[in-house]
């Protein structure tokens, strides 16, 4: 208990999000669960005590919560893959678009809400794990992207900011954006499961980019059903 961190893991419904709640709860981490319905993490919270919570959606609400439960946060996984954050109503030809804008906004929001936690943390650490949606840029792919239409963008842009308040930053992402001729262009046919624990051994080292490029998207993403 005494080595263990204070994980907030967003995008935690199904797929990869829960599989990384799961291997945190494994590993007697302390870990706190924001997915658009978290009832499967309720059981698990009151066998776990204080080490597991189960948050409401909201990413302030959420922030809150932790303020005063935890008051500090060690790491937070922005999970900006999930349909978690998607609206209820809409249509296939809307999917992919409402993929990027609304894990756009949800992670501006969440890095808001656990900011302040994250700077009373333990050699604190942002992660954000992109998919082959998300990494694309939210308007006409022919124009420049811009920390307004891309979250990669964004991401660099808040860096040093990051790095300034002592919080490292690791991107998850399916494309290497500083060395792709460095990466096996052959992707690997993650689960959830495999790919959570992939993720979770990296984290120690601190790398400011891991690739994750994967074949099987649903089975980390599980797409809503339109």
């Amino acid at each position: 208990m005494n080595n263990s961190r204070r994980f907030w893991v967003t995008g935690s419904t199904n797929g990869l999000g829960t599989a990384l709640v799961e291997h945190l709860v494994a590993q007697q981490q302390r870990v706190a669960a924001s997915g658009r319905n978290n009832l499967q993490f309720h059981a698990m919270a009151r066998r776990q005590g204080s080490r597991m919570l189960a948050l409401p959606g909201a990413p302030q609400t959420g922030g809150e919560y932790l303020q005063q439960a935890w008051g500090a946060l060690d790491t937070l996984i922005v999970n900006a893959g999930t349909c978690d954050y998607l609206p209820t109503q809409i249509t296939e030809s809307q999917l992919v678009h409402a993929v990027i804008k609304t894990n756009m906004q949800a992670f501006e929001q969440f890095l808001e809400a656990a900011l302040p936690l994250l700077e009373r943390g333990e050699r604190p650490q942002l992660v954000v794990i992109l998919n082959l949606y998300t990494v694309s840029q939210l308007s006409d792919p022919s124009l420049p992207p811009s920390p307004s239409n891309s979250l990669p963008c964004r991401l660099e842009q808040l860096r040093p900011q990051l790095q300034e308040a002592g919080i490292d930053l690791t991107v998850i992402t399916p494309h290497a954006q500083h060395a792709p001729w460095a990466i096996d262009p052959i992707p690997e046919r993650w689960t959830a499961q495999t790919a959570a624990t992939e993720i979770l051994g990296r984290l120690p080292e601190r790398q400011q980019e891991v690739v994750l490029e994967a074949l099987g998207l649903r089975a980390l993403w599980p797409l809503m059903s339109i």
